[in-house]
């Protein structure tokens, strides 16, 4: 009986050692997942896959699950044609799409075949594209261009303009003083956006493994 007991003390060392080295092992694991995980966002990417994102959060991680197949011409605003049968049925939810060169985002993130796509121009902590009031009068005069940022922690839109760009850049003092006592804001703001976007990558968020 004392030789079992002394065994037992003997094992439970051994026991804590070996659960010890599971949970580093683990924890190394789950690490090196999640260091996967954020090489695969589109801002890391050093090739985008080609095809069109049903959601952002497929555009965000460079995954499109639908193919491609259809011919884009080097504008902003484009209308696709396609080569044969179309990728996916009328309304079908679509953010956008990448020609595996540009990446373009849905006036209206539903498919048609006459729908309407702007190029997204830069991508980073925001990124940001130009759109038009009235995209079916291009030519118009007064069809005035629009800039538009996109939060790529979230996905949401918004005007670029001197209200939303001091909203963000209030976050750094030494742009939002520089921002402030310029007297062209709104024509100035989306360059600062760019500014704030390379200055702040660390506020982009990764991707997170479940445990």
């Amino acid at each position: 009986m004392l030789r079992s007991n002394k065994f037992k003390k003997m094992q439970y060392p051994k026991l804590k050692q070996i659960l010890g080295l599971f949970m580093i092992l683990l924890c190394i694991e789950v690490h090196a997942q999640s260091q996967n995980e954020n090489l695969r966002l589109i801002i890391f990417a050093k090739k985008y896959e080609k095809g069109f994102y049903r959601t952002f959060e497929e555009f965000r991680k460079n995954a499109p699950s639908i193919p491609f197949n259809g011919e884009v011409d080097n504008h902003l605003t484009v209308r696709l044609t396609f080569n044969g049968n179309l990728p996916c049925p009328d309304q079908t939810a679509i953010w956008g799409f990448c020609d595996g060169t540009g990446i373009y985002i849905s006036r209206s993130f539903s498919f048609s075949e006459k729908e309407i796509y702007y190029r997204i121009q830069h991508i980073g902590r925001f990124c940001d594209y130009e759109t038009l009031r009235n995209p079916y009068y291009a030519d118009m005069p007064h069809n005035r261009t629009l800039q538009v940022g996109i939060d790529f922690n979230t996905g949401q839109s918004f005007t670029i303009n001197k209200v939303t760009i001091e909203s963000i850049l209030f976050r750094d003092e030494e742009l939002y003083n520089n921002f402030s006592s310029n007297s062209k804001k709104n024509m100035v703001a989306r360059e600062y956006l760019r500014y704030y976007s390379k200055k702040h990558p660390e506020e982009i968020e990764l991707v997170i493994v479940p445990q």
